[in-house]
């Protein structure tokens, strides 16, 4: 069985960010979402899923 969601993210910013600080928040939010697929993946795991049954975007961390 295949599952496919969309989850969208939304980061609200007041005022204007540097470079830097954009290229942290960005870093920040990939990390909050990193740890928010491994949870799923455990999720999935406990539940009789293996890795081969979760979709992954090309380009990932997996690849």
């Amino acid at each position: 069985m295949t599952i496919r969601c969309h989850v969208p993210v939304t980061v609200r910013v007041t005022g204007e960010l540097t470079p830097e600080r954009r290229e942290r928040l960005r870093r920040a939010v990939a990390r909050a979402v990193a740890a928010r697929l491994a949870a799923a993946e455990r999720t999935l795991a406990e539940r009789g899923y293996g890795a081969r049954d979760v979709w992954r975007p090309p380009g990932g961390p997996s690849d």
